[in-house]
């Protein structure tokens, strides 16, 4: 709670006149805040900052501290259990993040066949394929012509 103060001069007269707080005792002048209300205060969560996301792209994930609070009468903060903060509001401790499909690129999709000669120089062939990471977190094959050359 607050108040207004004013410094006042009683007159003989009986009549009361506002004078400048430099005239008045400061000794004597009463409080004008007084404490209410020193109780605890509810238990909060507070969550810390996210960590760097795991993957630039594909559906990383992230990840941050979350942890139970309460402030006290004294207006310090003192860390508690959680089970001492309600469970349904908890902010999340985990989410996905970067959700970007991510470039395309080449994967060997079998190994090397058999050598076409059995002597002199010959040639092993295997299949590739165009790869992608997509937002979803699934890789997929998509059109070799969107794999760079």
């Amino acid at each position: 709670r607050a108040r207004t103060l004013r410094c006042e001069q009683l007159l003989g007269s009986g009549e009361t006149v506002q004078r400048t707080h430099g005239a008045c005792d400061v000794g004597a002048r009463p409080a004008t805040v007084e404490r209410c209300m020193e109780s605890d205060c509810s238990h909060i969560w507070v969550p810390l900052p996210w960590s760097a996301c795991s993957l630039d792209c594909g559906r990383g994930s992230r990840s941050r501290v979350v942890y139970c609070e309460q402030l006290l009468g004294n207006s310090t903060l003192l860390r508690i259990a959680d089970a001492e903060c309600e469970a349904e509001s908890m902010p999340a401790r985990s989410e996905f993040c970067n959700a970007l499909d991510c470039a395309a690129f080449w994967r060997e999709d079998a190994e090397f066949r058999e050598c076409s000669r059995s002597c002199g120089t010959g040639e092993q062939f295997r299949d590739v394929v165009c790869r992608q990471l997509q937002a979803s977190g699934s890789e997929v094959t998509i059109a070799a012509a969107m794999c760079p050359a």
